[in-house]
């Protein structure tokens, strides 16, 4: 079957720091051959999802209101190309999957717009969408998983979140009186302060309030995200809190690219195994993801760097994107898994060799297939509906946790 080649010429920033002219997409070294891919990419350019006192620029200023893709947003998802996908769509080579949010649906659409063309609709894609009043542990974990949502709200009760909100609480005073909105815990004030770190990531001047404090609201905004995602919270009550907030964010999408990888290396030889059932898995060329930051962001955490975005503290940008490549050295027959990082057009990362627990075959090759899933299995979730309805362990009992080794 022929293969599109869509190369995008940018700057690559390798994993030393080093920018390297080179193309994007799937490079093919010489008898080695791509045998699976999967992308994951936070929506493009967005609008703040909701307005704030004395926010300069009301719902008309965005190009298509709040919490929509911007059309900037839309041409991000065009330009998302690269190589070895089929000249035409084929939904047996290619599954796709978004959260229920309408920027998340339109990012993919514009992806596949831009891959095949205006042809390209809802229809054709078939988008696996998971209803906001369901259980979705890929993306949206904590909104209708029992487990998750009771982890994420005890999270809120730990030591450090505790101290942290009482540190902060005159400026949390200051901000509730501006912006008009309660703030009781650490999530709400991620909130309440995301539309001003939006507008102001893109260059947007801020009302006074706002512009003169913006280093206060940047730090607590970060550390936010931090919590999320575990960081700077010790084990307590019995619960590992890195570990299992970083499983909540990203087990679900781990589960299903590790099961894929899975199916492509071993199926012939245990075709009886659970990720050899699913329809045409053995067809599967790749699998997308059109999510969020908080998707992202779990998935970078669970390689274990000491930095919430890889080798920054920072959200993750807009249009930001990791895959997931599965090669097979034929002459070795030697299978390996190579992670690349696009923060941006003109800064892309293969983190590869710099996952914890992931021994590299050879420079510049990656990280063996068996040492990739063997270091990725204490992340997974076999079902997701026991997961779900499992409780949260009983303060004494961390020592059947896994501990998870992490710099914070």
């Amino acid at each position: 079957m022929a293969l599109k080649l869509l190369f995008v010429s940018a700057f690559l920033v390798a994993a030393n720091g080093l920018p390297l002219k080179d193309p994007l997409g799937p490079t093919q070294p010489k008898g080695h051959k791509l045998e699976y891919l999967a992308a994951l990419w936070r929506h493009g350019d967005r609008a703040p999802a909701k307005s704030f006192t004395h926010d300069l620029y009301n719902e008309s200023y965005w190009d298509n209101g709040y919490g929509q893709l911007t059309n900037y947003g839309i041409e991000q998802q065009r330009r998302l190309e690269f190589g070895y996908l089929p000249e035409e769509f084929n939904e047996k080579l290619i599954r796709i999957q978004s959260t229920w949010y309408n920027r998340t649906r339109e990012s993919a659409l514009y992806n596949f717009k831009g891959l095949y063309g205006e042809k390209i609709d809802y229809e054709t894609l078939k988008i696996l969408t998971i209803p906001d009043n369901e259980t979705d542990v890929i993306g949206l974990p904590y909104d209708n998983c029992g487990y998750a949502h009771q982890l994420a709200k005890e999270a809120l009760k730990t030591d450090e979140v505790i101290q942290y909100m009482n540190k902060h609480k005159q400026w949390i005073l200051r901000l509730m009186m501006a912006t008009g909105m309660e703030i009781p815990t650490v999530i709400d004030l991620f909130c309440v302060e995301d539309p001003i770190y939006l507008e102001k990531r893109k260059g947007l001047k801020l009302a006074p309030e706002y512009e003169g404090n913006y280093g206060e609201i940047f730090d607590i905004y970060l550390e936010g995200i931090k919590f999320m995602n575990g960081m700077d919270i010790k084990p307590q009550n019995g619960i590992n809190w890195r570990y299992e907030l970083v499983k909540m964010q990203a087990g679900g999408l781990l589960t299903r690219v590790a099961n894929d990888m899975a199916a492509k290396a071993f199926c012939k030889f245990k075709p009886d195994q659970p990720y050899c059932k699913e329809d045409n898995v053995a067809d599967l060329k790749y699998r997308v993801f059109s999510m969020h930051d908080t998707n992202v962001l779990g998935i970078l955490n669970s390689f274990d760097f000491p930095k919430v975005d890889y080798n920054r503290n920072d959200n993750v940008e807009l249009g930001s994107s990791l895959f997931f490549e599965l090669w097979n050295d034929e002459e070795k027959d030697q299978k390996y898994v190579k992670i690349i990082y696009r923060r941006s057009p003109e800064e892309i990362y293969d983190l590869s060799e710099q996952i914890s627990g992931c021994k590299s075959i050879g420079k510049g090759l990656g990280c063996s297939l068996d040492d990739f899933l063997r270091r990725t299995d204490k992340y997974l979730i076999p079902s997701f509906d026991k997961y779900c309805v499992q409780k949260l362990p009983q303060p004494g009992t961390s020592e059947t946790i896994p501990q998870v080794q992490f710099k914070v």
